[in-house]
């Protein structure tokens, strides 16, 4: 193990530490010139934020699934902007496939068999998670409650130093709007539980952590919601919402097509259990079991067709307890438990692969949903009230079968390990000491990630990474 680490240390770093060092540093040297010639601390105003303290902009921007546009309701509206500059350095022991877009996901390691195994460690200077969002919400005095939010995110920002590689892009991750407890427009699903996912360096985060987004960053999916007991801080909570249907099916033909007959039907009871700390509602503990119900279904053009259901159940929840009375910062515990057949689509580890789908094509023919075992378990620890750190473990298990077109063995199972330490900072407006301020965030993570294909085999791989990054 102590030679595999200094291999992967030395061929990973030593060699192009000094350009990928000068790079972060004029990356990050262009977001604080930025930041400083607009005035960031005058111009922009911290909105109140649902997103929990283990949810930091560490892992993904600033986000709030079940409030966000609505245009004449938002006259006199109060307009505020959230902005995540992010810069990572990591170091991977082999590269990983395309499709996880520069996060660590176990079902991209390669395995004997498959495209870049036995390939060299590498290293890479990622931009992705930079974010900026845009809110708009109802004046407080008003008889409805509407906002407005849209999300602007970097999701394919990556210098990789292994293959000289360079790449770039945006997205809009979601925009959504909400009035009185409906919510309409294209987000992550009702299905999720934001605030029960553990606090990770790399953005996609544990991977049976419950999201549509494509490795945890981007592509929501559409969904009109209704949030009971909405202006509850606490006690009893429930999201309905319909969905877009997004069918992942494996292994189809040329000339099939992959659609549903319905939308996705979700409902997500929560119960939410907190204090009242300087005027303002922190959460104690919560536990929510989400539901979906969902068709899959794939047609030829000679109109023959064939359906199967989908169905998936998630258990989720968070913990906060006060181990250290001398400190005010909290530690956490979180979980999430999700079983179900064809709801890959909804797992971070699962929704972006090419071999695993919601259902696939088996051998003789047929149409069949894989059934899906996805849990993680997180604890994050403060050193002090600016130092904490989370280790986190994940597992997804997919009941894949053999494909009916030659091909590798398609994904069985992966393994996800990780470990942090974070350093998180408030830096206020002297001239405005009742401000807000902005949050910095220096932090180091190991990554091991483990994967098994069908027929056995196994590949492994691990990542460190150094991410610096800034948000009001």
């Amino acid at each position: 193990m102590v030679a595999l680490l200094s291999h992967f240390v030395a061929r990973s770093f030593i060699r192009p530490a000094f350009l990928v060092v000068l790079s972060a540093l004029a990356c990050l040297g262009v977001r604080l010139e930025l930041a400083l010639g607009q005035n960031i601390n005058d111009l922009l105003v911290l909105p109140p934020s649902p997103v929990t303290s283990s949810q930091t902009v560490m892992a993904y921007a600033p986000s709030d699934d079940k409030a966000a546009p609505y245009t004449s309701y938002l006259i006199d509206s109060t307009i505020n902007s959230n902005y995540l500059a992010r810069a990572a350095v990591f170091g991977d022991s082999t590269r990983l496939a395309p499709f996880a877009n520069g996060m660590f996901l176990p079902s991209a390691i390669p395995v004997a068999g498959q495209p870049y195994y036995g390939t060299n460690a590498r290293a890479s200077l990622q931009g992705n998670g930079s974010a900026l969002r845009l809110s708009a919400y109802s004046p407080a005095t008003s008889s409805y409650r509407a906002s407005a939010h849209a999300d602007l995110v970097l999701d394919n920002a990556e210098l990789s130093i292994g293959d000289n590689s360079v790449s770039t892009g945006f997205a809009v991750r979601s925009v959504v709007g909400t009035i009185n407890g409906f919510t309409i427009g294209v987000s992550d699903s009702a299905f999720s539980d934001p605030s029960a996912v553990p606090e990770t360096i790399d953005i996609a985060g544990p991977s049976a952590r419950v999201t549509v987004f494509d490795a945890g960053i981007t592509n929501g999916q559409g969904r009109l919601s209704y949030d009971f007991f909405s202006q509850r801080e606490d006690g009893f909570k429930a999201v309905a919402s319909i969905e877009q249907p997004i069918p992942e099916i494996s292994y189809t033909a040329a000339n099939e097509s992959r659609f549903a007959y319905l939308p996705d039907f979700i409902f997500a009871p929560q119960y939410v259990v907190g204090d009242c700390v300087n005027g303002k509602f922190v959460e104690r503990w919560h536990v929510q079991l989400g539901s979906v119900f969902r068709s899959l279904a794939l047609e030829t053009p000679a109109a023959l067709d064939e359906s199967e259901f989908g169905w998936g159940l998630a258990l989720s929840g968070a913990y906060r307890m006060q181990l250290n009375p001398a400190l005010t910062a909290q530690d956490r515990v979180m979980f999430s438990i999700t079983y179900g057949e064809g709801i890959s689509h909804y797992i971070v580890d699962l929704n972006a692969a090419p071999d695993t789908g919601d259902a696939m094509v088996n051998t003789s023919g047929s149409l069949e949903a894989l059934p899906v075992f996805a849990c993680y378990g997180g604890y994050t620890h403060n050193w002090t009230d600016d130092l904490r750190s989370t280790i986190t473990y994940s597992h997804v298990d997919l009941h894949s079968t053999a494909p009916r077109a030659p091909a590798t063995s398609p994904y069985r199972a992966g393994d996800y390990v990780a470990v942090n330490l974070v350093s998180h900072l408030k830096l206020f407006n002297s001239s405005k000491p009742d401000s807000e301020g902005q949050n910095m965030f220096l932090g180091t993570e190991y990554l091991y990630g483990r994967k098994e294909t069908l027929d056995g085999a196994t590949g492994d791989a691990h990542r460190l990474m150094l991410v610096f990054a800034i948000s009001n």
